[in-house]
Order: structure tokens, then sequence, then C-alpha cells
């Protein structure tokens, strides 16, 4: 009986504010509004905390509340600043870090027509947060009222971490790191307005942003979040060694955030058979982003795979861990935490000595770092090298992924790269989309349509078609293995019609489609080769895929194949 009543008299107050609420006067609603909260607390107090009525009826309250907010025209916002920021000046802190001191600025707006009374603001915030000061409670002539909060972050708080990780892309799932965590946590700070109207204590939260310049667009807010001091990170992520190679360089880079001045460093730690130069290096006391360099070295012969982790210890704590930026303009950033390592990932490949490739950067990609870690040397073109540059040095120049797309000089000069082929270059294209017209800029007639074909099952099966095409036999023996191990796709943007003088070498295709050969055609173009290469290697890459390694060899090796089998 108590629950029908209650709910008989909340439901007729709910209509009564709908029959009240007008977009020229939604404050009219207010009375009905408060008289509905007012029962619903009552109602709480009568029923046992954890029943499913009082569940329900807590939503409710909060439901209450925001709509009364918003019929009141009332405004919540609370941005943190850095402390000697002077109020009202937009600055940037996007994130804090443990232990970090920052002031608050709450505002709640409300126009004329507002009657509520009895407003404070304050911070809800984590038990290791303690607040420092507060400033007292203002109002502007236009009704704003305002506060200032200093607070300190706790030196061991939670960061904002998520409860679910992976180790790489190639893991096909997600592991839970932590039970006891949402898969999105709470937000660290959140702003609270309590005031009353009619008499009615009203609540309104409000979540605490930071602001982060976005040029040339202004300042994006976005919810404040918890880093640490120091992130890491190891590149390669996942390290190619050739069984001949004695030396492995690694590069870390070592991120900064927040104004902690102190000096630290920074140690590689090599795995069983291996040592590192230099043994430590030490990191700036200004929080500056830094970036060093260490050689792993051979120390036994039986040296082999494994995991090289990394360091940083500043004032007596330590980091292991970097973190992956995940930004979308609708939607917060969310950061995924990795162990800072480096796998060691020991591959039968041969190469050339004294190979030197020129790269032509498109939308952006890892091959020229896949390429140095096969020991030779690449030198990313620009648009001088390619207008007047001498091109013979190069033993192989690569037009890199969707070059066409972002490298205007390629359309206006393609004879330059054409002639260096025909002289006895090693030319190779990978892949790329509509920009690139093979009839164009290919030394012979094929067709890329505007919808090409590709092959998105990563373990789609391969077919040899010219297993006896040098490329497959020198510097190293490619098989159907070298395809074992593929991530993501086989590749995409094939060729569908080309002349007779491309060679195919191998084809593949998804469940129910045709087969593509497409995907990887090499021409002899005078005293050189052309080629067009349009298998994901750029995802291959990064992943430490063997395979792709060694058919990256073959391709850049080719101006030295001269003929052999």
């Amino acid at each position: 009986p108590l629950l029908k009543s209650y709910g008989r008299s909340i439901g007729a107050h709910v209509e009564a504010a709908v029959d009240a609420f007008s977009m020229e006067r939604p404050q009219d609603s207010v009375p009905a509004l408060t008289a509905g909260l007012r029962e619903t607390r009552e109602l709480l107090a009568e029923l046992e905390t954890g029943d499913e009525a009082s569940f329900l009826l807590l939503i409710k309250e909060r439901q209450f509340e925001r709509t009364l907010s918003n019929a009141l025209g009332l405004e919540l916002f609370a941005v943190a600043v850095p402390t000697q920021t002077e109020p009202g000046a937009p600055t940037e802190l996007p994130v804090v870090v443990p232990g970090q001191r920052v002031a608050i600025d709450v505002s709640l707006t409300k126009p004329s027509t507002a009657r509520i009374s009895e407003v404070d603001l304050h911070i809800d915030i984590p038990p290791d947060w303690r607040t420092a000061s507060n400033t007292d409670t203002t109002q502007a002539s236009d009704g704003t009222i305002a506060r200032r909060i200093l607070i300190t972050v706790g030196s061991n708080t939670g960061l904002s971490r998520r409860s679910f990780t992976r180790t790489a892309l190639t893991q096909f799932h997600y592991t839970r790191t932590d039970p006891t965590l949402a898969p999105f946590s709470a937000p660290k700070a959140v702003a609270v307005a309590t005031f009353r109207v009619n008499g009615v204590p009203v609540a309104i939260r409000s979540t605490v942003q930071g602001r982060e310049a976005e040029l040339p667009y202004g300042y994006v807010l976005r919810e404040l979040q918890v880093l640490p001091s120091v992130s890491l990170s190891v590149n390669p992520s996942i390290t190619i060694v050739p069984e001949a190679q004695e030396t492995v360089s690694l590069i870390v880079e070592v991120e900064r955030t927040g104004p902690e001045t102190t000096a630290g460093t920074l140690v590689l730690n090599p795995p069983p058979g291996w040592g590192v130069k230099p043994a430590r290096v030490t990191l700036a006391k200004t929080p500056v982003d830094e970036r060093f360099e260490f050689t792993l070295h051979r120390t036994s012969p039986t040296a082999g795979e494994g995991t090289v982790t990394v360091v940083a210890n500043l004032d007596g704590k330590i980091y292991r861990e970097g973190h992956q930026t995940i930004t979308y303009p609708d939607l917060e950033t969310r950061y995924l935490f990795r162990e800072a390592r480096s796998t060691l990932r020991g591959v039968d490949i041969k190469l050339p000595d004294n190979l030197t490739v020129g790269y032509i950067m498109g939308i952006g990609d890892d091959i020229p770092a896949a390429i140095r870690q096969l020991g030779s040397q690449v030198r990313l073109l620009e648009s001088p090298d390619l207008e007047t540059g001498q091109l013979d040095k190069f033993d192989a120049i690569i037009i890199g992924t969707r070059g066409y797309a972002v490298r205007p000089e390629l359309h206006r000069g393609p004879d330059r790269l054409l002639e260096y082929a025909e002289r006895g270059g090693n030319l190779i294209v990978l892949y790329n989309t509509e920009e690139f017209d093979p009839n164009r800029y290919a030394p012979f007639p094929a067709e890329l349509p505007r919808r090409p074909e590709e092959v998105t099952e990563e373990n789609a099966a391969v077919k040899i078609l010219e297993p006896n095409h040098p490329v497959l036999h020198w510097p190293n023996r490619i098989a159907l293995k070298d395809f074992e191990g593929w991530v993501e796709q086989r590749g995409s943007k094939f060729l569908s019609t080309w002349a007779p003088a491309y060679t195919p070498i191998v084809s593949s295709h998804d469940l129910g489609q045709p087969q593509q050969s497409g995907g990887w055609l090499i021409a002899r173009h005078g005293r050189g080769y052309y080629t067009y290469f349009a298998y994901a290697l750029h995802r291959q890459l990064p992943f430490g895929v063997p395979g792709a390694y060694r058919i990256l060899a073959n391709l850049i090796s080719m101006g030295r194949n001269d003929g052999k089998p």
C-alpha cells in the first residue's frame, strides 16, 4: 500500500511538471518537480536499504535532481588548472600525476529566474587525495557562483587505467588486469553543487575536466585523468635479429608528465646472452621528453630470443610502463598501459652487405625502421631528392603505403623514377589507392579499379605462381611458410589486369572469392626492376612476422641479384 500510494502521488507530480513545462518558461515545472523529489525521499526513508524498490528510487531521485537543474537553467562547470593560474584564464592542464597540487575552478551559472538558496560548491575526490584549501564562494553580477578549490593528488593514487589489456594485436582476447575495476573507471574528481529549491535540498554533479590545446581550433575539455610522471616505450616493440647479426639497436623514449623536477636513471635489462651499452643513462631533472639509443651485443654464441625490459628510477619511484593514447573527437580520451619492453626474435635471414634504400613515405608506416633492423641504410626521400637528386646511388627505392595519395611530387615527375629503374635501379611500389594510375606511373599498362580487390583473411591460402622467379630464391628462399603467422590481412588494392610484361608471383583469395593474382607483380624495365607489391608489409613488420621480413629482404635486394638462381 505504501509503495502504491506514494507511487501514484509521485507519478501525479511528474505529470503536473510535464503539463506546466514550456520552452519559454521551463521554470514553471519546478514546483511539481520539487514536490516529486520530496516524496521520493520520504518513500526512500520508509524502505529497507538495498532492496529493488530502493535501488529504483535512488535512480528516480537523481533524475529529479537533473531535471530540476535543467528546468532552472543551471550549469555546473569544473576545470583543473595550475595553481598559479588567474581565475578565468584558459590554461592547459590535460592530466595530473600522483602527488601533484592543482586548482579546480568550480562555477555554477544560473539565470535571474532561478530561485535557489544555500548554495555550496565542493569536490568529491578519492580518499587518498586531499583538499589543501578553499576560497570563499563568490557571486558575479550575472549570477554566476564560483569557487577555487586547491587539491593534492594522492602520491600512490590509482592511475586512469582500464581493467582490461592485451599484450599485442596478435592476442585475440583481452585480459582483466584487476577484477575489482569496472571496464571504465569512474571519474577521479567530481564537482558537486548543493542548494535548496522551495526548501528541498538538491545536489547536482559534473565531472572535473582538463583543458587541452587543439590548435588551430582552440581548446578541448576532457575528463581529468591521472597518468604516471614517467611513461616509457621501446622501439621497436618486436626486434628482428638476423642469425648472423652481432648487435641490435633499440630506442627508448621517455615521456615526462607533470611538474616534478627530479633527476633519475634509466636502465635497459637485456635477456641472457646479451650485453648492453650504455649500462645506464641519467634522466634530466626538468620534466622534458628524452630519447636514448641502446646497443645490444651478443656475449654468448648461444644468445638468441628473449625479452628486453626498461626500468626508470626517479627518487626511489620505479616506472616500467608506457601508455598508448586513444583519442576520438566525440569520445573521452583513454589510455592503454603496457609494460615497456621489446621482444628479440631470431630470424633466418640473409641480406647483401651495404644495401642503401631510398624510401618515399606515404601516409606513414614503420617499413623504414624494419629495413634498418635488417642492417641496411635507409634515407627518407623528399621533394628535392625526387626532382633533382642522385637516385642511382640507391640499391632500391620504395614508394610507401598510399604514397600517391599524399605526395604530390610523385604526380609531377614520375619519369625520373621510371628512368632510375630503366638504368638498372630497383623501384618498388607498395599498396596504393586510386590516386595511383598504373597507366601513367608504371612502365607498362595495368588497371587499378576504383574498388580494387583485397584479401582480408590474414590466413588465406597463398599459391606460388612463379616458383622459379629469382625474387623467391635470393638471398632467401621464399616458401609458403613465409606467409604463416600474418596478422589483420593478406593485402589490399590488387591490380585487376596487367600487360604481359608483368609477372605475377603469388596469388591468394578470401573464402568465396576468385583467385587474386594482382597483389605482387614484377617487370623487367630496361636493366632494372619495377615491382607492385600490395601485400600488407606495413601490418606484418611491426609485429615481427618473420616471413614478411624475409620477403622484404628479397625485394630490396633484387638490384643486386644479377641472375642468381
